[in-house]
């Protein structure tokens, strides 16, 4: 599942911390801001230290210019349409699609990252997948 920003570029739900806000808890929040979904379960795959080039934090309350980002998988079911916060990015379209499309349209914008984090997310699933179900044999 992807989503595409009024400016034209497609992205993965993710965010920040709100002040007191443990990472499960922003991710379900996030998902439903930018998805109008709710997360039904989740993966962490890695995380990866940042730093961030710009001269100030997005939220005065949000590590900077050293923070952390959670990867990884899930499922959303959608219930709603994206929220749209006047504080966050404005969605124009939210799109299921399948994992060579979602990496097509992320490399279209230029976003190789996103594309590469979606095909690693894959990989990891499966192997998860293939080692669950040989568990249950």
């Amino acid at each position: 599942m992807i989503f595409q920003v009024d400016n034209g570029m497609w992205e993965l739900p993710g965010g920040t911390l709100e002040p007191g806000e443990r990472y499960m808890e922003a991710l379900r929040r996030e998902v439903m801001e930018e998805l109008g979904g709710e997360l039904q379960s989740y993966a962490i795959i890695g995380q990866f230290n940042c730093e961030s080039s710009s001269a100030s934090p997005f939220k005065p309350h949000i590590p900077h210019p050293r923070f952390v980002r959670v990867m990884g998988y899930g499922q959303v079911k959608l219930v709603g349409k994206p929220l749209n916060p006047a504080d966050g990015e404005q969605v124009v379209a939210v799109e299921v699609v399948g994992i060579d499309e979602a990496i097509r349209r992320f490399e279209s914008v230029g976003r190789s990252d996103l594309a590469e984090l979606y095909r690693l997310a894959d990989v990891i699933r499966k192997q998860t997948e293939v080692h669950h179900f040989g568990n249950r044999i």
